[in-house]
């Protein structure tokens, strides 16, 4: 580390950088690789700088997104994010959040599977797919409805305590 006649410091991290986060926190000390990642996301395989978000990024009605606890709920996929209010869908298109889908029945946190285009949403009350095809969302009536949803090596496994 160097001081600056100004009296700051300057410290590369190339080697930190070129790395880039540790694969695990078993990697052992003093190994060169970064830590914490903040103000940046995965996305799309790779870090990427989101491009500053606010209430008023929403294109229909700023309102939709403000809600109690645990709610909204962002989801950061690998070609869309998403933010899940109690009853509504909202999808980042262009840096703005469209509503794609409202009037859902409202239940506990939703739980998210993505495969490229394709998603499953549900809540426990209601599960909502979008088509690749069309890139739509609509409420299914063949998906099942659960509580808790996890990609197992490329298989959905869907579960409930019912």
């Amino acid at each position: 580390m160097r001081a600056l006649p100004n009296g700051a410091f300057v410290e590369s991290f190339t080697t930190e950088i070129s790395k880039g986060l540790r694969p695990s926190k078993q990697a052992p000390r003093n190994s060169k690789y970064l830590v914490q990642s903040q103000g940046v996301v995965g996305y799309e395989g790779v870090l990427k700088v989101l491009d500053t978000l606010s209430i008023s990024s929403i294109a229909n009605d700023p309102n939709i997104i403000l809600s109690d606890f645990p709610f909204p709920q962002l989801f950061i996929l690998d070609k869309h994010i998403l933010v899940c209010n109690r009853q509504s869908i909202l999808e980042l298109q262009d840096n703005v959040f469209i509503l794609v889908i409202s009037g859902l029945a409202a239940n506990n946190k939703w739980n998210v599977l993505s495969s490229h285009d394709f998603i499953y949403l549900t809540n426990g009350a209601v599960a909502v797919i979008r088509s690749p095809e069309s890139n739509t969302y609509s409420i299914s009536s063949t998906a099942p409805i659960s509580s808790a949803v996890c990609n197992f090596n490329g298989q959905c496994i869907v579960g409930d305590s019912n």
